[in-house]
Protein backbone atom coordinates (compact mmCIF):
# COMPACT_ATOMS: atom_id res chain seq x y z
CA UNK A 1 0.00 0.00 0.00
CA UNK A 2 1.18 3.70 -0.35
CA UNK A 3 0.89 6.56 2.01
CA UNK A 4 -2.48 8.08 2.10
CA UNK A 5 -2.56 11.20 0.45
CA UNK A 6 -3.40 13.75 3.08
CA UNK A 7 -1.34 16.70 1.98
CA UNK A 8 -2.19 19.42 4.10
CA UNK A 9 -3.45 19.69 8.01
CA UNK A 10 -3.38 22.19 10.42
CA UNK A 11 0.22 22.02 12.56
CA UNK A 12 -2.15 21.85 16.00
CA UNK A 13 -5.30 21.32 17.72
CA UNK A 14 -5.83 25.17 18.43
CA UNK A 15 -5.26 25.98 14.71
CA UNK A 16 -7.99 22.98 13.49
CA UNK A 17 -10.21 24.40 15.97
CA UNK A 18 -9.70 28.28 14.81
CA UNK A 19 -10.41 26.49 11.22
CA UNK A 20 -13.42 24.92 12.35
CA UNK A 21 -15.04 28.13 14.21
CA UNK A 22 -14.36 29.78 11.15
CA UNK A 23 -16.62 27.47 9.12
CA UNK A 24 -19.02 27.36 11.76
CA UNK A 25 -19.30 30.85 11.76
CA UNK A 26 -19.87 31.32 8.17
CA UNK A 27 -21.73 28.23 6.77
CA UNK A 28 -23.24 27.30 4.56
CA UNK A 29 -20.24 28.63 1.97
CA UNK A 30 -19.21 28.04 -1.68
CA UNK A 31 -16.39 26.12 -2.48
CA UNK A 32 -14.67 29.60 -3.33
CA UNK A 33 -15.45 31.06 0.06
CA UNK A 34 -14.57 27.86 2.06
CA UNK A 35 -11.38 27.91 0.35
CA UNK A 36 -11.02 32.42 0.92
CA UNK A 37 -11.76 31.57 4.79
CA UNK A 38 -8.71 28.99 4.72
CA UNK A 39 -6.22 31.70 3.30
CA UNK A 40 -7.32 33.92 6.04
CA UNK A 41 -6.58 31.91 8.52
CA UNK A 42 -3.90 30.44 7.61
CA UNK A 43 -2.27 32.88 4.82
CA UNK A 44 -1.96 30.07 2.64
CA UNK A 45 -1.93 30.27 -0.96
CA UNK A 46 -5.10 29.42 -3.41
CA UNK A 47 -3.80 25.87 -4.20
CA UNK A 48 -3.06 24.98 -0.70
CA UNK A 49 -6.08 26.09 0.57
CA UNK A 50 -7.72 24.37 -2.22
CA UNK A 51 -6.05 21.11 -0.74
CA UNK A 52 -6.91 21.53 2.81
CA UNK A 53 -10.45 22.13 1.72
CA UNK A 54 -10.50 18.77 -0.02
CA UNK A 55 -8.45 16.77 2.40
CA UNK A 56 -11.27 18.50 5.18
CA UNK A 57 -13.61 16.82 3.10
CA UNK A 58 -12.45 13.58 2.73
CA UNK A 59 -11.55 13.30 6.43
CA UNK A 60 -15.20 14.31 7.18
CA UNK A 61 -14.59 17.23 9.08
CA UNK A 62 -16.68 18.97 5.97
CA UNK A 63 -19.77 18.14 3.86
CA UNK A 64 -20.69 19.09 0.77
CA UNK A 65 -24.28 19.49 0.02
CA UNK A 66 -26.15 21.46 -3.02
CA UNK A 67 -23.04 22.81 -3.82
CA UNK A 68 -22.50 24.23 -0.71
CA UNK A 69 -19.89 23.44 1.93
CA UNK A 70 -21.28 22.98 5.65
CA UNK A 71 -19.13 21.35 9.24
CA UNK A 72 -20.17 17.60 8.78
CA UNK A 73 -23.07 16.77 11.11
CA UNK A 74 -20.02 15.44 13.28
CA UNK A 75 -17.96 18.00 13.75
CA UNK A 76 -21.19 20.10 14.32
CA UNK A 77 -21.71 18.31 17.58
CA UNK A 78 -18.46 17.97 18.37
CA UNK A 79 -18.01 21.44 18.55
CA UNK A 80 -21.60 22.03 19.94
CA UNK A 81 -20.38 20.19 23.03
CA UNK A 82 -16.84 21.47 23.68
CA UNK A 83 -15.36 18.28 22.75
CA UNK A 84 -11.84 16.96 22.55
CA UNK A 85 -11.48 17.25 18.29
CA UNK A 86 -9.17 14.59 18.60
CA UNK A 87 -11.64 12.31 19.65
CA UNK A 88 -13.69 13.25 16.47
CA UNK A 89 -10.45 12.49 14.34
CA UNK A 90 -9.82 9.65 15.65
CA UNK A 91 -13.51 8.29 14.88
CA UNK A 92 -13.45 10.30 11.24
CA UNK A 93 -9.63 8.43 11.00
CA UNK A 94 -11.02 5.16 12.04
CA UNK A 95 -13.82 5.37 9.19
CA UNK A 96 -11.15 5.06 6.37
CA UNK A 97 -8.97 1.56 6.57
CA UNK A 98 -6.03 3.17 4.67
CA UNK A 99 -5.17 6.56 6.54
CA UNK A 100 -6.03 4.37 10.02
CA UNK A 101 -3.34 1.93 9.27
CA UNK A 102 -0.88 4.40 8.46
CA UNK A 103 -1.50 6.63 11.47
CA UNK A 104 -1.41 3.23 13.06
CA UNK A 105 2.21 2.21 11.52
CA UNK A 106 3.63 5.18 12.34
CA UNK A 107 2.70 5.68 15.92
CA UNK A 108 4.46 1.46 16.36
CA UNK A 109 7.62 3.01 15.44
CA UNK A 110 9.92 3.25 18.17
CA UNK A 111 10.38 7.30 19.05
CA UNK A 112 8.97 8.13 15.60
CA UNK A 113 8.76 11.84 16.83
CA UNK A 114 12.40 11.95 17.07
CA UNK A 115 13.23 10.53 13.59
CA UNK A 116 13.46 12.66 10.25
CA UNK A 117 10.04 12.51 7.40
CA UNK A 118 12.47 10.25 5.16
CA UNK A 119 13.75 7.77 8.25
CA UNK A 120 9.84 7.21 8.76
CA UNK A 121 9.53 6.73 5.13
CA UNK A 122 11.95 3.95 4.83
CA UNK A 123 11.25 2.36 7.81
CA UNK A 124 7.57 2.18 6.33
CA UNK A 125 9.12 0.81 3.47
CA UNK A 126 11.68 -1.52 4.41
CA UNK A 127 9.87 -2.86 7.74
CA UNK A 128 5.95 -3.03 6.77
CA UNK A 129 5.91 -3.14 3.34
CA UNK A 130 4.45 0.31 1.91
CA UNK A 131 5.22 1.09 -1.62
CA UNK A 132 8.13 3.53 -2.32
CA UNK A 133 6.76 6.50 -4.05
CA UNK A 134 8.38 9.69 -5.21
CA UNK A 135 10.68 11.17 -2.09
CA UNK A 136 9.13 14.75 -2.38
CA UNK A 137 5.83 13.43 -2.67
CA UNK A 138 6.20 11.02 0.56
CA UNK A 139 7.38 13.84 2.74
CA UNK A 140 5.07 16.14 1.69
CA UNK A 141 2.38 13.49 2.88
CA UNK A 142 3.95 12.46 5.79
CA UNK A 143 4.25 15.82 7.22
CA UNK A 144 0.79 16.06 7.24
CA UNK A 145 0.19 12.66 8.36
CA UNK A 146 2.22 13.75 11.64
CA UNK A 147 0.45 16.33 11.98
CA UNK A 148 -2.66 14.82 12.22
CA UNK A 149 -0.96 12.15 14.08
CA UNK A 150 0.31 14.69 16.82
CA UNK A 151 -3.42 15.97 17.66
CA UNK A 152 -4.49 12.33 18.03
CA UNK A 153 -1.37 11.00 19.74
CA UNK A 154 0.52 13.84 21.34
CA UNK A 155 3.36 11.24 23.10
CA UNK A 156 4.80 8.47 21.36
CA UNK A 157 5.01 6.82 24.53
CA UNK A 158 1.25 5.28 23.65
CA UNK A 159 -0.44 4.58 20.43
CA UNK A 160 -3.94 5.87 20.79
CA UNK A 161 -4.70 4.14 17.71
CA UNK A 162 -4.05 0.89 18.81
CA UNK A 163 -5.86 1.98 21.74
CA UNK A 164 -9.23 3.42 20.08
CA UNK A 165 -9.03 0.54 17.93
CA UNK A 166 -9.17 -2.18 21.21
CA UNK A 167 -12.27 -0.15 21.89
CA UNK A 168 -13.72 -0.52 18.89
CA UNK A 169 -13.05 -4.46 18.86
CA UNK A 170 -14.44 -4.03 22.15
CA UNK A 171 -17.89 -2.81 21.07
CA UNK A 172 -18.37 -5.83 18.82
CA UNK A 173 -17.80 -8.01 21.27
CA UNK A 174 -20.37 -6.69 23.82
CA UNK A 175 -23.03 -5.72 20.52
CA UNK A 176 -22.78 -10.07 20.39
CA UNK A 177 -23.21 -10.60 23.62
CA UNK A 178 -26.57 -8.30 24.02
CA UNK A 179 -28.02 -9.86 20.60
CA UNK A 180 -27.02 -13.22 22.42
CA UNK A 181 -29.04 -12.00 25.79
CA UNK A 182 -31.49 -10.71 23.67
CA UNK A 183 -31.98 -13.10 21.17
CA UNK A 184 -30.91 -10.92 18.28
CA UNK A 185 -33.37 -8.30 19.15
CA UNK A 186 -32.26 -4.55 19.27
CA UNK A 187 -33.98 -2.18 21.36
CA UNK A 188 -34.39 -4.48 24.13
CA UNK A 189 -33.09 -3.43 27.47
CA UNK A 190 -31.35 -5.66 29.60
CA UNK A 191 -29.69 -5.62 32.95
CA UNK A 192 -25.31 -3.98 32.23
CA UNK A 193 -24.14 -6.25 34.86
CA UNK A 194 -25.80 -9.07 33.20
CA UNK A 195 -23.86 -8.14 30.41
CA UNK A 196 -20.85 -7.57 31.72
CA UNK A 197 -21.31 -11.30 33.55
CA UNK A 198 -21.36 -12.46 29.95
CA UNK A 199 -18.52 -10.92 28.82
CA UNK A 200 -17.01 -12.22 31.93
CA UNK A 201 -17.78 -15.73 31.22
CA UNK A 202 -17.01 -15.99 27.39
CA UNK A 203 -14.02 -13.75 26.48
CA UNK A 204 -10.61 -12.57 28.17
CA UNK A 205 -11.78 -9.09 29.07
CA UNK A 206 -11.35 -8.58 32.96
CA UNK A 207 -14.30 -6.98 34.80
CA UNK A 208 -11.96 -3.11 35.09
CA UNK A 209 -11.54 -3.51 31.91
CA UNK A 210 -14.95 -4.03 30.81
CA UNK A 211 -15.85 -1.11 33.38
CA UNK A 212 -13.07 1.14 31.42
CA UNK A 213 -14.88 0.29 27.92
CA UNK A 214 -18.68 0.65 28.75
CA UNK A 215 -17.98 4.11 30.57
CA UNK A 216 -15.84 5.19 27.09
CA UNK A 217 -19.18 4.05 24.96
CA UNK A 218 -21.35 6.49 27.65
CA UNK A 219 -18.89 8.96 26.95
CA UNK A 220 -18.57 9.02 23.17
CA UNK A 221 -20.82 11.51 21.88
CA UNK A 222 -20.83 9.56 18.62
CA UNK A 223 -20.78 6.26 19.00
CA UNK A 224 -23.30 6.30 22.38
CA UNK A 225 -26.23 7.88 19.73
CA UNK A 226 -27.19 3.88 18.80
CA UNK A 227 -27.14 3.13 22.86
CA UNK A 228 -29.26 4.07 26.04
CA UNK A 229 -28.16 3.56 29.81
CA UNK A 230 -31.18 3.74 32.19
CA UNK A 231 -31.81 3.31 36.08
CA UNK A 232 -34.87 1.29 37.18
CA UNK A 233 -36.92 0.74 40.90
CA UNK A 234 -35.00 -0.31 43.52
CA UNK A 235 -37.48 -3.32 43.68
CA UNK A 236 -36.68 -4.50 40.40
CA UNK A 237 -32.68 -3.95 40.45
CA UNK A 238 -31.94 -7.75 41.48
CA UNK A 239 -28.73 -7.70 39.82
CA UNK A 240 -27.40 -4.48 41.11
CA UNK A 241 -26.11 -1.06 39.68
CA UNK A 242 -23.86 -0.49 37.18
CA UNK A 243 -21.58 2.51 38.05
CA UNK A 244 -21.08 5.01 35.02
CA UNK A 245 -18.98 8.79 35.64
CA UNK A 246 -20.60 8.66 38.65
CA UNK A 247 -24.06 7.82 38.05
CA UNK A 248 -25.84 4.35 38.87
CA UNK A 249 -27.80 2.38 35.88
CA UNK A 250 -29.51 -0.86 35.62
CA UNK A 251 -30.49 -1.36 32.02
CA UNK A 252 -28.50 -0.91 28.93
CA UNK A 253 -30.38 -0.41 25.25
CA UNK A 254 -28.95 -0.66 21.94
CA UNK A 255 -31.12 0.15 18.94
CA UNK A 256 -28.65 -0.66 16.11
CA UNK A 257 -25.07 -1.57 15.29
CA UNK A 258 -22.78 0.46 17.52
CA UNK A 259 -20.44 0.69 14.74
CA UNK A 260 -21.45 1.24 10.73
CA UNK A 261 -18.49 0.89 9.04
CA UNK A 262 -16.10 -2.06 8.52
CA UNK A 263 -14.36 -3.17 12.20
CA UNK A 264 -10.32 -2.15 11.20
CA UNK A 265 -8.95 -4.94 13.35
CA UNK A 266 -5.76 -5.55 10.87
Amino acid sequence: MKLYPLYEFPPDEASLLKILFEFDNSQPVSRSEAVEIVQQVYGKRQSRSKIIVRNFQDLGLLSLSNQKINLSQETQLYLDMSKKVSDLLLNLTFRNIDLFKVCFDICEIPNYNDLSNPKIIDFLVYNMGYHREKLTTAKEKMFALRRLINICNPSDEQNEFKTYQSFIKFLGILENEYLGITGQYYGEAIPLNLLKENIINNTPYSSSQINIYIEKLYLDILLSRNVSFTNANVEFAKMGYFEISKKNYYFIKIFDSLYQSPLVLF
